[in-house]
């Protein structure tokens, strides 16, 4: 079981079918305010994300430097570019999340 508190509101995921891996992105103001005061902004990759799904029920979980999650696992979708991120975990603890999936099937090592 996965849960994730975000804010008030806590979210679990009871088992998974579905692992979804996508990259990550952000919107950061480019510098240029052209003409008027307003800044444009330019999507920037930020890493990756693993989407944990269970019918509805979803939590995305991101790194910033994540490895080559892709090339390592497959039992996996490949997902659109996210802004939207419930969780950043650093390194380690992605591995282990990671890890954690593969022990319960949700991944298998290539």
């Amino acid at each position: 079981m996965l849960r994730h508190t975000f804010g008030l509101v806590r979210r679990r995921l009871g088992s998974i079918d579905e692992v979804v891996i996508g990259t990550a992105m952000e919107s950061r103001p480019s510098g240029d305010s052209g003409n008027d005061d307003s800044y444009a902004s330019i999507d920037v990759r930020v890493g990756i994300y693993l989407q944990l799904r269970h019918g509805r029920r979803q939590i995305t979980v991101h790194c910033r430097t994540a490895g080559v999650v892709r090339s390592t696992w497959s039992g996996w979708r490949q997902g659109k570019k996210r802004k939207r991120l419930d969780i950043t975990l650093d390194p380690a603890e992605f591995v282990a999340l990671q890890l954690a999936l593969w022990e319960r099937g949700s991944l298998t090592p290539r």
